[in-house]
């Protein structure tokens, strides 16, 4: 039985072995108060994602749309090599996965979503901690298990990625 509603995907690709991926997805329904957390998923590979994306879209929800951040890179350390190199075919191939499995994508930049959903007027701190402090004041102890540590602010990111995806993109009509 297929659910109503839209189920939007926020995706954070990162960028190295030790700052993997993280999708959230949101149940949205004119009947839910707030969005329903329906999944939150670190991977450690592409291979990983694209099995869970092709999961979901075998799955109940009608119309699905990605919001999947867009990667970029500046300045210059020792890594940035690496970086660059893991932060294409991260976005790429998750760009890709999305193309394969004909769902909606909606690339957006970090600076997009975090002026809207994270203004530093309302949070303090850096992006991180901003966005950790507004996923939990949105979702409060359902969470608490994917963002113990500060370091799984990529799960809150995924949430608030979906979460700005909800507020600004509808769904086209027989998709």
């Amino acid at each position: 039985m297929q659910k109503k509603g839209c189920l939007y995907l926020g995706i954070d690709p990162g960028i190295t072995k030790t700052a993997p991926g993280f999708m959230a997805g949101l149940h949205v329904a004119p009947w839910l108060i707030r969005p329903e957390i329906i999944a939150v998923v670190q991977w450690q590979g592409v291979e990983e994602a694209a099995e869970f994306l092709r999961i979901v879209r075998m799955g109940w929800y009608p119309k699905i749309i990605v919001a999947i951040e867009k990667q970029w890179w500046w300045g210059s350390d020792k890594n940035r090599g690496y970086a660059i190199s893991s932060l294409v075919a991260n976005y790429h191939c998750y760009l890709g996965i999305c193309a394969a499995l004909e769902l909606q994508v909606k690339p957006i930049t970090a600076k997009t979503w975090q002026s809207i959903m994270i203004p530093k007027t309302l949070f303090a701190g850096n992006t991180k901690a901003r966005s950790l402090s507004r996923a939990r004041r949105r979702w409060g102890k359902d969470i608490e298990q994917y963002i113990k540590a500060k370091k799984n602010h990529g799960a809150a990111d995924a949430l608030n990625i979906a979460d700005f995806a909800a507020r600004i993109y509808k769904p086209r009509r027989g998709k």
